[in-house]
């Protein structure tokens, strides 16, 4: 095979493909640079940012290590880095505190400089080696010498590891609890104490005083205590010979503190440069620095005072104090247990005593009955010895036969619900075989669980009482029944006018029943007199109150008229415990009474009245027409007299008034025996009052009067308007001529059905007062008799307020006059109200 050359290229054109090979390495080789120098740029941009962050980290960590060290120092615990070789590497701040003389520089042995006096060798409870030992953690409580006392630490040893696990330190963390367990022994000690304790507080009280001087490391610890007008030591412990146990107490330190009597102990040092130097003899001569002491109280009263001194000047820890307040208030408690003791004791004693003069049968039995304990009283009661019943028999054997089945059941019952006996009457059955009557009162004895173990109890010989309360109770019942049927109201208050009893016939008169008034006051049904003036525990007013006349309202609102007799009730020592009233209803005899006198007087007025017409018949025709000729004839002389002759004039003048009064007073005779008939129709009492008013309306203005009026809308009254209206004009011309320097007038117009309610009538009532010259008391009583006056001659005749009583009661109605001298006057006319 014959194999073909290429053809040669020609030495120009190879040239220049080498020269494009050679660009094209170039071009890439300049790519490859730029793409390497990106790449660089990036990794040394990469390199200065590690760069950076390493030298944060490095300021981080520096400061987490200055952190770190700083909460080391402020923790308040101790921290130590000791070495493999037991060398003090590094200590914390209170490490440094606690031992200042170390200086961790230098790499001290810890066992030699953590002991004073120095330790030779390592401590055998030492933590630390064991876990340099083992790089487990170890803990541990040193006793560690410190000068003269031993200091107790908690110590946790840690162990501190290379990468490789080797372990290249140890971490101790340091607790001084020298001071708890200095506490804790001391409670430890107290707990032993305390489990010493018996029955006897005396003793008790010993041992807390011990333990006070013990514990709290004193020289002498006492308990003093006030008993009179002294301070006496009633306990100590390791007191000298020749302290004085019994001293006036002011001045001495344990008096300020029960005079204090806080709850918590009081500290004294310094005793020799304080006041105590001079006032507290023992300090001076016991050489005493320090004192501390706490007040004892029994029932929260301040009784003494437990103290501990010490010739050193001391400072005490707060347990200290704590343990000093326990004993003293242990002490409080021993000392009422003493005060119980005695009481008991002092009971105990009174008990036996009473037993021996009690005239009760006092005794126990137990859960089945049997006596176990029986007084000498029962040998006066049922005629045993205590002895011959006292684990002999039981209550039960000296039930009658016929009783006894029916007593065990129903005793037997109660007994095993642990019910209390009071007032349980039984029958029982004296030794000579007579029926005894006796009043058991009895509780039930149980055990701290609640079981029964018997009861206790007391017989009262009842048998001479149970007749007499039968007498009584039969007595009682008689007196009831005569209560009940007897014709008088009768009832009984309390010292405080509460109502206790109430019979049936106070029922019936005041329609209140027994339930009603039971434990009210007693005025609820009283009117005047007796609620303002009752009187029955009035010492001023004598006992018994007999026949006074009262009004009661009844239940329905009803008045009614009583006349009543009221005591006194006693108890069989003669002490007043209340009062006891009967009252018998007398409103339809008062009203008889009433109408009656009412009769009286109408029939006196009426025969005055009479003869008083007679006499004015028989001269009204001598004397009337004379009187009209005399009057024409002055008149007739007044119109031809001379003008100028002024004394003739007078003269003439005052002949006339008297010719006119004349006149008028015979007028007013025959109104009043000549009376005319009533013209009735309703009328308004405003306008009834407006009329007289209008009319005399120039003399109110000119005597300076004013007038209030004040009546009730639509009042209206069934009078004869005209006679109304000279009744109203002589009351008003009465007012006003009482009444020359002025004044008031008040007239009033309203419906009261408390007026005259007796009768069972609403009433309308017409007040007329003035504050003028009033009435004498002597005259007041014969205003309404004919003629009489207490006015001038020229002013009145004596018979306005006749006439106008007169119309009054024709039209069934009342007028009264109320009135005093400087007092004023108060006319009050009451009138039927008509039906609506």
């Amino acid at each position: 095979m014959i194999t073909k050359k290429p053809p040669k290229t020609p030495p120009a054109k190879k040239a220049s493909g080498n020269i494009d090979k050679l660009k094209k390495k170039i071009k890439d080789l300049e790519q490859l640079v730029q793409e390497r120098t990106f790449e660089a740029k990036a990794i040394s941009q990469q390199l200065i940012n590690d760069i950076a962050g390493r030298k944060r980290v490095e300021e981080a960590l520096r400061k987490s290590e200055d952190k770190y060290r700083s909460v080391l120092d402020n923790i308040g615990i101790g921290v130590s880095l000791i070495s493999p070789e037991m060398e003090i590497i590094a200590l914390n701040k209170q490490m440094r505190a606690w031992f200042p003389t170390i200086n961790e520089s230098k790499r001290p042995i810890c066992y030699k400089s953590f002991n004073n006096p120095s330790r030779k060798t390592i401590c055998t409870y030492c933590p630390t080696a064991k876990t340099l030992k083992d790089g487990l953690v170890h803990e541990s409580i040193t006793q560690t010498p410190f000068f003269d006392e031993i200091r107790n630490y908690r110590i946790v040893s840690t162990p501190l590891k290379d990468k490789e696990g080797k372990i290249i330190a140890a971490i101790e963390m340091v607790d001084d609890i020298t001071e708890q367990k200095r506490a804790f022994d001391t409670i430890l000690e107290l707990n032993n104490s305390l489990v010493q304790f018996g029955p006897d507080p005396k003793k008790n009280i010993a041992l807390l005083v011990k333990a006070a001087g013990l514990l709290l490391r004193g020289d002498c610890a006492l308990y003093n205590r006030l008993q009179e007008d002294f301070l006496c030591t009633i306990c100590d412990w390791n007191a000298p010979e020749d302290l004085q146990k019994k001293d006036k107490p002011r001045g001495h330190l344990c008096f300020d503190i029960i005079s204090n009597a806080d709850n918590t102990p009081q500290v004294v040092r310094n005793l020799q440069n304080s006041r105590y130097f001079r006032t507290d003899p023992n300090v001076k001569k016991f050489g005493l620095k320090t004192y501390i002491g706490h007040a004892v109280k029994l029932k929260n009263e301040s009784i003494g005072s437990l103290c501990v001194v010490f010739t050193e000047d001391r400072e005490f820890k707060p347990y200290e104090l704590e343990l000093l307040s326990i004993l003293a208030k242990a002490l409080s408690i021993e000392e009422e247990r003493e005060m119980i003791k005695n009481s008991l004791s002092e009971s105990e004693d009174r008990f036996n005593q009473i037993t021996k003069i009690s005239k009760e049968f006092i005794w126990d039995v137990n859960e089945k009955g049997l006596y176990t304990y029986a007084s000498p009283a029962v040998e006066n009661i049922l005629g045993y010895k205590p002895e011959e019943l006292v684990n002999k028999l039981h209550f039960y054997d000296i039930f009658p036969p016929e009783d006894k089945k029916r007593l065990m059941e129903e005793i037997f019952e109660n007994i095993e619900k642990k019910v209390i006996f009071r007032r349980f009457v039984n029958k029982c059955l004296h030794k000579n075989g007579n029926i005894v009557i006796l009043e058991t009162n009895a509780v039930p004895i149980v055990n701290k669980n609640g079981g029964l173990l018997g009861y206790r109890g007391a017989d009262t010989d009842i048998t001479e009482r149970n007749l007499q309360e039968e007498s009584l109770k039969e007595a009682k019942e008689f007196a009831e029944l005569l209560y009940r049927v007897i014709p008088s109201a009768i009832f009984t208050v309390d010292l405080d006018k509460k109502i206790t009893n109430w019979n049936d016939k106070a029922a019936e008169i005041t329609g209140y029943s027994l339930s009603d008034v039971l434990g009210k006051d007693c005025f609820m049904f009283a009117e005047t007199p007796c609620r303002e003036n009752c009187g029955l525990y009035d010492m001023d007013v004598e006992k018994p109150i007999m026949s006074r006349e009262c009004v009661i309202i009844r239940k329905d609102g009803e008045k009614r008229v009583v006349i009543k007799n009221v005591d006194y009730l006693h108890d069989a020592k003669g002490k007043i415990i209340g009062g006891i009233e009967s009252f018998e209803d007398i409103t339809e005899r008062k009203h008889a009474e009433e109408r009656l006198k009412k009769a009286h007087d109408d029939l006196v007025q009426s025969e005055k009245l009479a003869a008083l017409g007679r006499f004015s018949s028989s001269i009204a025709h001598e004397v009337k027409n004379p009187l009209g000729i005399i009057i024409s004839g002055i008149e007739f002389l007044q119109r031809k007299m001379d003008k100028s002759d002024t004394e003739t004039k007078t003269a003439i003048l005052k002949v006339k008034e008297a010719a006119l009064r004349a006149s008028n007073t015979l007028e007013d005779l025959l109104k009043a025996a000549r009376p005319s008939g009533l013209k009735i129709q309703k009328t308004s009492v405003s306008e009834l009052i407006a009329d007289p008013l209008s009319l005399l309306k120039y003399s109110l203005d000119a005597g300076g009067l004013k007038v209030k009026v004040d009546i009730e809308k639509n009042l209206y009254v069934e009078v004869d308007r005209s006679q109304l209206f000279q009744v109203l004009i002589n009351i008003f011309v009465n007012s006003i001529e009482a009444m020359p320097n002025g004044g008031e007038i008040n007239v009033r117009a309203y419906i009261n059905k408390d007026e005259l309610s007796l009768l069972g009538e609403s009433q309308c009532v017409i007040e007329i007062s003035d504050n003028g010259e009033g009435i004498p008391k002597d005259d007041l009583s014969k205003v309404f008799e004919p003629f009489y006056t207490t006015k001038t001659a020229k002013k009145g005749t004596g018979l306005g307020l006749p006439v106008a009583k007169m119309i009054i009661d024709k039209h069934k109605g009342s007028i009264s006059i109320d009135s005093g001298p400087g007092k004023g006057t108060v006319v009050k006319i009451i009138l039927p109200v008509p039906p609506a």
